[in-house]
Formats: structure tokens, C-alpha cells, sequence
């Protein structure tokens, strides 16, 4: 992520912002192709660099007829200030991020 290898960084020390990740093929609920989760990972322990310490938020949204994702046209978009991260599709929030909320966010 970013340039984190230039410093020998690694996952999840670097971070990652899901906009939209599908995770399709599978048979469980929540992990097919009707399915679109946004997420924010984060390293609970600054200190160290192994992907143990992946902490987390997200938020699943399910198409509202069933469908699968690539059949509809959404716009999946993300809006980042110093305090707040807001992820969405069209006119909907899908998951506000307050960094304050965390208090191990770094």
C-alpha cells in the first residue's frame, strides 16, 4: 500500500481502505456475489510490524434484489477529512469512519 515498501513496512502497519471489495464464489451468507463489503484495517500495535494486529471496521451491503453486483451500475465513492473517512455507492453512506472512535487508530 502506498510506498510503505520504501520503508519496510507491511500489511497492515501501511493500512487499507476497502471502497468495494466483493467476495464472490462462495456459498455462505454475506460472502457471494450479492454482496458489496467497504472496509478500513488498521495496525492495533504501532510497534510491531505482523499482520496479527489487523484491526478493522466494515459494513456489508446487499444488493436490493439479489442480484449480483456487476449487473447493477453503481458509483462507489470515498470521502477522507483529518477526522472522517465516508464510504458510499450512489447517494448512500455505507460506513462512517471516526478516527476518534478507535482509540489504537494510527
Amino acid at each position: 500500500m502506498g510506498n510503505g515498501k520504501n520503508y519496510s513496512l507491511s500489511w497492515p502497519t501501511v493500512g487499507e481502505i476497502d471502497i468495494l471489495e466483493m467476495i464472490g464464489g462462495y456459498k455462505h451468507v454475506n460472502l457471494t456475489d450479492q454482496y458489496a463489503h467497504a472496509t478500513v484495517h488498521w495496525n492495533n500495535q504501532s510497534n510491531t510490524m505482523t499482520s496479527i494486529n489487523n484491526k478493522y471496521t466494515s459494513q456489508v451491503w446487499p444488493t436490493p434484489d439479489g442480484s449480483m453486483l456487476h449487473n447493477n451500475s453503481l458509483v462507489y465513492w470515498i470521502v477522507w477529512t483529518p477526522t472522517n473517512i465516508s464510504i458510499g455507492f450512489n447517494e448512500f453512506y455505507l460506513l462512517p469512519f471516526k478516527h476518534n472512535q478507535y482509540s489504537k487508530f494510527c
